[in-house]
């Protein structure tokens, strides 16, 4: 991604801030157009957040992404190709507005961990009662 962030480096809208704890990630999330994150991690925590924060994502496309991402909450990538990555950030830009906070914070909140654990509690007792 270095090639992105020296084509990127004078635009003020793209910045480019790697790994941080979770304490920083609510403010650059509240203060973002969108995240992206090119990892393919089985659960897309950091996506998840984004779009509980109400901003949409641009996520590399595995079967892990669109297991939790919807398709209107997210630009998927194909690849991780400068073209790719470039059309995605356009669509992005011109589509911001498009984009209802509301409905990208209740397509995450159905992954949070308190309501995802009386979920599975749920189904354990269903299955126990059988």
């Amino acid at each position: 991604l270095e090639h992105l962030k020296k084509q990127y480096q004078k635009d003020s809208n793209i910045k480019f801030y790697g790994k941080r704890c979770s304490g920083e990630l609510s403010p650059l999330f509240q203060n973002c157009r969108a995240l992206i994150d090119l990892s393919e991690t089985p659960f897309p925590h950091r996506p998840l957040e984004a779009l509980a924060s109400g901003r949409p994502v641009i996520v590399k496309d595995h079967q892990y992404s669109r297991e939790f991402i919807k398709d209107k909450s997210a630009y998927f990538v194909k690849s991780i190709s400068q073209n790719d990555l470039h059309g995605a950030i356009m669509f992005m830009n011109q589509n911001f507005k498009n984009f209802d906070r509301l409905s990208l914070r209740t397509n995450a909140l159905k992954y949070h961990e308190t309501k995802f654990k009386k979920s599975i509690e749920h189904s354990i007792e269903m299955a126990l009662s059988i």
